[in-house]
């Protein structure tokens, strides 16, 4: 078979280069317009955040108008809006394409690529809210793959109750990262989600890696919270940490986040347990009393369940830095005590009598470190 030439062989390689590219246009979803302007288009002009120089009045006319266009568009964003969660691209298998043209041709050819818009789709549904319904059974389906449950699985939760059968679902019969994202999804539902209650406490007593998510979703969808009581201090006072989560370290800031959740009745485990034995323990309820996290959890600070959950989980990794300063110096830093005798000190003198002794204890104890 006669040699191909350099110049035939570069030649073929960039036919092929642009056979993929039109296929991958080709695959492209097609995207409803609003005023000539595809709908990707407004998100990417309208639904940056707060820009230097911009003040909130500005925020709120570009979100106004975010949302007055993606009301326009209504049932057609929202199928666009599933596309994108659907056509998440898989980087491994474009990285794969990638290197094998590269590799053949011995230059750097960029492909043409998609972008991710899955996230994106969360602005869809967030502004559409239950009128997406009719999306319900696709976003099901996709809330069962690990590859896109994340998203399916948020957006769903701003379709409202009538989500809830499929994030039950996904829940019952999905994998452990399906599982964990449905789990979020039912604790920002909230009490209307309550018919999940017994599902989640199943999930807690296989102390599995879900555990702690599900001891803080069932504080958002429990009707009556201090029924929670008891099952939150028996993960946070008895010290029963040693169960496995993706960071290792157990259920215990789930029940923190629950105690908190739960109010007033939850504030002296939560004192107590900052004088525990174990790291986890104390950083999970020094999060949990944290002003800001406070005031998100008692309404103060308005926030619905992610952002709560977010502050809290980043709270919380600070605040476990904090200790293993402290295991490396052999003592707390002088930042911890400026910090946390302020976030103490109200509590000793609240009406609560379990409360006010909750905190003089507390204060009491950790004084000497």
């Amino acid at each position: 078979m006669p040699n191909r030439s350099p110049t035939r062989r570069a030649l073929l390689g960039l036919m092929a280069v642009a056979v993929l590219g039109l296929i991958v246009l080709a695959a492209w979803p097609r995207e409803p317009t609003y005023k000539g302007r595809r709908l990707s288009s407004w998100i990417d002009e309208l639904g940056r955040s707060q820009e230097e120089g911009e003040t909130l009045s500005d925020v709120r006319l570009r979100y106004q108008t975010l949302t007055n266009t993606v009301q326009s568009l209504g049932s057609k964003a929202a199928s666009t809006a599933v596309a994108w969660i659907r056509d998440k691209p898989r980087k491994s298998l474009y990285d794969d394409i990638q290197y094998s043209i590269e590799n053949a041709l011995r230059a750097r050819i960029r492909l043409p690529s998609r972008k991710d818009r899955s996230g994106e789709a969360i602005w869809v549904f967030q502004i559409l809210g239950p009128t997406a319904k009719q999306v319900i059974p696709d976003l099901s389906t996709l809330a069962l793959s690990e590859h896109t449950c994340a998203h399916a699985a948020r957006c769903l939760s701003c379709l409202g109750p009538e989500a809830i059968s499929a994030l039950s679902n996904a829940l019952a019969n999905g994998s452990a990262p399906a599982r964990s994202a449905a789990i979020d999804a039912l604790a920002e539902i909230g009490p209307p989600a309550a018919t999940t209650a017994p599902l989640l406490r199943q999930i807690i007593l296989t102390n599995d890696q879900s555990t702690w998510q599900a001891l803080r979703a069932l504080a958002e969808i429990q009707p009556n919270a201090s029924d929670l009581l008891p099952t939150m201090c028996g993960y946070l006072l008895n010290e029963r940490v040693n169960l496995p989560s993706p960071q290792g370290f157990g259920a215990a800031p789930g029940a923190a986040y629950a105690l908190a959740r739960i109010g007033p009745d939850g504030i002296p485990p939560l004192l107590q347990s900052l004088a525990s034995t174990q790291a986890v323990v104390r950083a999970s309820a020094r999060a949990a009393l944290d002003p800001r996290s406070q005031d998100m959890f008692t309404g103060k600070a308005p926030s619905d369940f992610y952002t709560r959950s977010g502050h809290f989980q980043s709270t919380f990794n600070l605040e476990m830095t904090v200790e293993a300063t402290a295991r490396t110096l052999g003592h707390y830093p002088d930042t911890y005590y400026q910090k946390l005798l302020p976030t103490l000190a109200p509590y000793t003198n609240s009406p609560d009598s379990a409360v006010r002794s909750s905190a003089i204890e507390a204060l009491r104890q950790i004084k000497p470190r």
